[in-house]
């Protein structure tokens, strides 16, 4: 029996949709937070069976919001969801704690299926995602297709993220890339779509988070 529910997505609209879907498939307490730090600070205060957890978060994702929310409540049982494909990051989501993957485009009788499951002690992966795994070559082209694919990413952005994290400022990236400050500005720009951030900081965490760039370079950088 399911008697609490805690959502996790910095999207309201989605955030209060699925509440209002749970609350009517389960007749039980659905809570909704905006971040991972606001469902930290919730699992201090109550105990939940089930978290449904964004993945592209801002600040703080899904993979790191998973990992504090287990240490808080070990046997809590996690859903992640994205509108995104999440291959790429299976093996950091297991290692993670994460108990199922869902996508954020499913049914709510798939969404059903996926929470009763867990309860259930079950994981829910997606079918397509299980065709993948039995591939020989699937696990050791994750790393690859997480720098290229999943953000449609280019040598020229993982160039440019290496000098932001390096620490170069706008004008030193423009010389470096024998650009302009202003063609430098607009690149940074849509880096910030790209990745659903929203600072130049939170764009060297991502950067980083991700292993996008070169992490010796930058602690080279910073001695």
């Amino acid at each position: 029996m399911i008697n609490s529910i805690l959502i996790v997505d910095d999207h309201p609209t989605v955030g209060y949709g699925t509440k209002a879907i749970l609350e009517r498939c389960f007749n039980c307490h659905v809570s909704y937070v905006m971040s991972g730090k606001q469902a930290i600070e919730k699992l201090h205060c109550q105990r939940f069976d089930i978290v449904l957890c964004d993945f592209m978060m801002p600040a703080m994702d899904g993979i790191e919001t998973v990992r504090e929310l287990n240490i808080i409540q070990p046997d809590l049982k996690i859903m992640m969801y994205s509108g995104y494909e999440l291959d790429y990051q299976y093996n950091a989501m297991m290692e993670a704690g994460v108990n199922g993957i869902l996508s954020k485009e499913c049914s709510v009788e798939e969404l059903e299926t996926a929470i009763t499951y867990l309860m259930r002690g079950h994981s829910f992966l997606p079918s397509d995602l299980l065709s993948k795994l039995r591939l020989p070559s699937f696990l050791g082209a994750l790393h690859d297709q997480d720098r290229f694919s999943r953000w449609q990413l280019n040598e020229e952005d993982i160039e440019l993220l290496q000098g932001i994290v390096n620490g170069y400022s706008n004008k030193e990236l423009a010389q470096l890339h024998n650009r302009s400050q202003r063609a430098i500005e607009y690149h940074i720009t849509k880096l910030y779509s790209k990745l659903n951030v929203r600072s130049r900081i939170q764009l060297m965490r991502f950067a980083l988070m991700h292993n996008l760039v070169d992490d010796d370079l930058h602690n080279q950088q910073s001695v």
